[in-house]
């Protein structure tokens, strides 16, 4: 029996090493093989690599950039389970979206909804001055957050008990680089908390009681500093109103609750609440309200899809993306993998000819087809092995060139040892992609064809190639139009008549820290070389503008005016056009309760001619404020928001005057041309003569409004870039067809330069063909390309036409492209000297 079993597992070690051994032996040949062909073509084959490499390189670098666009706050345990609230108003005709509900809205929804598990607010206080010792900064991302913040989200608490902190009034979270910032002598491994820092002009002491690690990038709630709710006044003084909108409000629903079903409920909830505020302001009930045909109204939004949802929103909160821009990158790494494959599907069976001597010299020795597959499957794994390893170098290349032409840090969502992955299966995907067809294709020869040089199939393969051909250049001429579209969409924005003069103007920021001395700074400013004027504001285009419900006498209407408080020199510094009356001016006290509205608030009011004269109303004015406004002028429209957005209703007051001024957080200065360091170091000096406490901070009014689009600008400047890369492999592939084209005619380019024909007739005859392939991708690329494009400018409310210029352009640019790319190789054939081309007949 022993020796039975011995007998049997020798036999099977045997057997099983000779199975393993020819089948290395097999592998190791293909291998020779695989190698030996693509040396005999290396032009061929070194295209192909590099096809192959930059497609990989390429759509792999799209895919961490899409996936960093999609992680955005997924990192949070619950995040399928929490949503951000978003007001939904409708007031006379004007409707707006925008992230920012008034502070008792979480409340409300806990105590109506049992769907609703815990809530959670934001709220940015409009005082940020922070002081630690003799250091005074102006704090940016300074937020003040309820107790059970961290019951909500996982941002990582370093130092601190996450269940205690932010109960009290005056206590403070601040990042690690804030320590760096606040306390730059700490000795290192020493903590802060425990620390005092004087918040705001008062001066009001708060604790230090923990440390707090800074969001991650891809985190849409962005923070350097977390203060207590119970610290600011306005939130609470506020949680009677509805309208009151300035609080960012979360909640996190229960396992399985439906967040929809949610969402019909909460018109029900404002019905029962809402009514308070609309007879406390407009003295009506909420019925009434809706009766008129307005209404308030908050929905749900997923946290997931805040970050790439939120583009059409007003008053967008933290970086915003673009899902429709995103959705074009994803056709775009598709159609990079795909272009790279059609350049190897198309090389591979254009060599079809070369290669069919080969395969029915092995089919005559025995060779099973099966067989022949796998050599040719083998050959396309190395040429994209090859290509997954001079695709690692390509991707840091090109990832340093995209840092280098966008404006912002771009957000990646996979690790190195991620990316590996996601390349190496990509590769497999591509070499699985690209040669199965040739395989089949190659070995479907009959010996006796092949070994004689008839190929029936010929036809049908140049068809199948012609057919990709089309393809690609269908694809790279919609993307070719697509860009321009893109492209010229946002000169517009930068170009486009925007109501008021954005060059010139220098914005000085934290002005509200000058106190008394604002009006000596601002006579000092006007004084100086080089400044046309200047003016102290609440507001400029491209910032926030407080907003309120306003009325005209003897009418029930409502209407949402974003109000900017300023003085006489507002209009002249940002250039905006008086359509009718005058500017506020201190020569008239009673400009102190006098108003300048836009064109869109006159039509908002309904004022018909005269509208000089006429009065509106501030339905809940706060004390010291008068109620009526006395309408002295009217302004051009201009534009306080992006394009995707509509003008809002403006309505401009005097800032002093009255026993309401607000702050006065930007002096505008225009100047003259040339003069920009002059003006700023003047600036800089006076600030400095004043000893004002906070450091001289200062913007340009162009820049400020040009954020706005600054994270669309961003993902429009990805697709460009990858169009362009798209265009490159697809015109690779090209290059390579059309050099081997042009090979196979070179006995035929002989013939014909005998019997007198030119080299540009020659190069003519060569490229009709590509030229023709070209057109018909333009006749099918153009419609697709129209009718994606007018998806996505239809998210704008100002927008360029699809002009036919940009059409033609495109096919123009394409059709040079194309010959450019095949005309070298064919140029090149059609110099030859006859002898060489007929020296083997």
């Amino acid at each position: 029996m022993l020796r039975i079993q011995v007998s049997l597992s020798f036999y099977l070690f045997y057997n099983l090493n000779s199975v393993f051994y020819i089948l290395y032996k097999m592998f190791r040949n293909n291998l020779i093989i695989a190698f030996r062909h693509m040396r005999r073509r290396i032009g061929f084959s070194v295209l192909n690599v590099l096809g192959m490499a930059l497609g990989l390189a390429s759509s792999v670098l799209l895919i961490n950039f899409l996936v960093g666009q999609w992680s955005f706050d997924r990192f949070h345990t619950d995040s399928d389970r929490i949503y951000r609230l978003v007001s939904e108003n409708k007031v006379g005709t004007e409707e707006a979206q925008y992230p920012n509900v008034p502070p008792r809205i979480g409340y409300d929804l806990q105590e109506m909804m049992p769907e609703v598990e815990i809530s959670t607010r934001l709220y940015a206080p409009e005082d940020p001055l922070v002081r630690q010792g003799d250091l005074v900064f102006e704090q940016d991302r300074l937020y003040a957050a309820d107790s059970n913040f961290f019951k909500v989200f996982d941002f990582s608490l370093l130092e601190g008990d996450r269940e205690k902190v932010l109960y009290e009034a005056n206590r403070v979270l601040i990042t690690p680089e804030l320590v760096t910032k606040y306390f730059p002598n700490r000795p290192a491994g020493s903590s802060v908390v425990g620390e005092t820092l004087l918040l705001g002009v008062e001066r009001v002491p708060f604790l230090i009681e923990g440390i707090v690690e800074a969001p991650p990038t891809n985190s849409q709630i962005q923070f350097e500093m977390l203060t207590s709710m119970a610290s600011w006044g306005a939130p609470n003084y506020f949680m009677w109103s509805y309208v009151w909108a300035n609080t960012l409000t979360y909640v996190r629903l229960i396992p399985q609750a439906d967040y929809v079903t949610v969402n019909d409920k909460i018109p029900d909830m404002v019905k029962t609440y809402a009514g308070e505020t609309t007879l406390r302001i407009w003295g009506i009930s909420y019925e009434e309200l809706e009766a008129k045909g307005d209404y308030i109204n908050f929905y749900l939004q997923p946290m997931e899809e805040v970050y790439l949802h939120s583009a059409d929103l007003g008053n967008r909160v933290g970086p915003v993306g673009n899902i429709q821009v995103y959705k074009g990158l994803v056709a775009v790494a598709i159609f990079i993998l795909l272009i790279a494959c059609i350049n190897f599907m198309n090389l591979s069976t254009a060599q079809a000819g070369q290669r069919a001597k080969e395969v029915g010299i092995r089919k005559t020795l025995g060779s099973a087809s099966s067989r022949l597959r796998s050599q040719f499957l083998l050959e396309s794994m190395v040429y994209s092995g090859l290509a997954w390893l001079l695709s690692l170098g390509l991707y840091e290349l090109l990832v340093v060139s995209l840092q280098r032409a966008l404006p912002d840090t771009l957000v990646f969502g996979l690790g190195l040892g991620q990316r590996m992955v996601v390349t190496f299966l990509v590769a497999v995907f591509m070499a699985l992609l690209a040669g199965l067809y040739p395989a089949f294709y190659l070995t479907a020869f009959r010996p006796i064809e092949a070994l004689k040089g008839k190929l029936n199939r010929g036809l049908g393969a140049a068809r199948l190639r012609n057919g990709l051909v089309v393809l690609q250049f269908s694809i790279s001429m919609a993307m070719i139009i697509s860009t321009l579209v893109v492209l010229r969409q946002w000169q517009y924005a930068r170009r486009v008549d925007v109501g008021f003069q954005r060059d010139q103007v220098l914005l000085i920021e934290n002005t509200d820290n000058l106190g008394d001395n604002l009006p000596a700074f601002m006579d000092a400013m006007r004084a100086q070389s080089g400044v046309i004027s200047a003016s102290g504001t609440t507001s400029i285009p491209g910032s926030w503008a407080w907003g309120d419900f306003w009325e005209t006498p003897g009418s029930d209407k409502t209407t949402a005016l974003d109000v900017i408080q300023t003085d006489p020199e507002f209009g002249n510094t940002l250039g905006l056009e008086m359509m009718e009356g005058r500017y506020l001016s201190e020569q008239f006290p009673s400009d102190s309760a006098a108003i300048v509205l836009n064109e869109a608030a006159v039509a908002e009011f309904g004022l018909e001619a005269p509208v000089l004269g006429k009065q509106v109303i501030y339905t809940s004015p706060f004390p010291g404020m008068p109620s009526h406004f006395t309408v002295v002028g009217v302004v051009k429209d201009f534009h306080m928001a992006d394009f995707n957005q509509s003008i809002s209703s403006v309505g401009i007051l005097m800032q002093n005057g009255h026993n309401f001024p607000m702050n006065t957080n930007f002096i505008a200065v225009r100047y003259q041309a040339e003069q920009t360091a002059a003006v700023i170091a003047s600036a800089q000096y006076l600030w400095k003569e004043l000893q004002v406490e906070t450091a001289f901070s200062y913007g340009f009014l162009d820049e400020t409004f040009g954020q706005l689009f600054e994270a669309e600008e961003t993902l429009t400047r990805v697709f460009a870039i990858f169009s362009g890369l798209t265009i490159f492999i697809a015109c690779l592939g090209l290059f390579g067809l059309a050099a081997f084209t042009a090979e196979r005619r070179t006995k035929e380019v002989g013939v014909r330069k005998v019997l007198g024909a030119t080299e540009v007739q020659l190069l003519g005859m060569l490229n009709r063909h590509f030229t023709r392939l070209v057109v018909i991708s333009f006749l099918i690329g153009a419609p697709v390309a129209a009718y994606l494009m007018n998806l996505w400018l239809a998210e704008f409310v100002y927008r360029i036409p699809l002009s036919p210029w940009i059409f033609l352009i495109g096919g123009l640019a394409g059709l040079l492209i194309s010959w450019l790319t095949v005309s070298f190789q064919s140029w090149r054939v059609a110099r030859l000297n006859p002898i060489q081309s007929l020296r083997d007949e």
